[in-house]
């Protein structure tokens, strides 16, 4: 199932958000795992965290970046257990450009990360839904 609108009331529950920043136009900021998959910056909730919250906290302790506006992109519910589904949502995110920190600072989660373009990406070892939400922010930007 996907979801085209933020659920703005978060029921109790797991729920993780995942963000896609562009930088110089078609270039996306993505961090491989040790598994040697690519992933979006983001991550689980805090129990009671809203939304962009817990996006903006996520986005900073896995790269050292702040994101300063984020619009949703998409989302969808995954099965996490035997009875219990997670809520997924991806977040069109913008950079805080005042920031003198710009260089990515990778935490023990991933082993690296960088900026890639819309083609490169269709090369990486990329969940698919995550590639999906990339082409969708990408059209919001017109890139």
């Amino acid at each position: 199932m996907t979801y085209s609108k933020l659920p703005h009331k978060r029921k109790a529950g797991p729920a993780s958000a995942k963000a896609v920043v562009f930088a110089g136009g078609d270039k996306v900021l993505l961090l491989k795992k040790p598994n040697g998959k690519w992933d979006l910056p983001g991550g689980k909730l805090e129990k009671g965290e809203a939304w962009i919250e817990g996006l903006a906290r996520e986005v900073y302790e896995e790269t050292g970046l702040k994101i300063v506006r984020a619009r949703w992109v998409a989302g969808w519910k995954k099965k996490c257990s035997k009875h219990e589904r997670a809520i997924k949502g991806v977040f069109l995110c913008r950079l805080d450009r005042k920031s003198k920190k710009s260089r990515i600072e990778i935490s023990d989660e991933h082993v690296k990360g960088g900026f890639f373009s819309l083609k490169q990406i269709k090369n990486l070892f990329l969940p698919q839904e995550y590639a999906e939400a990339i082409c969708l922010a990408a059209r919001k930007i017109g890139a």
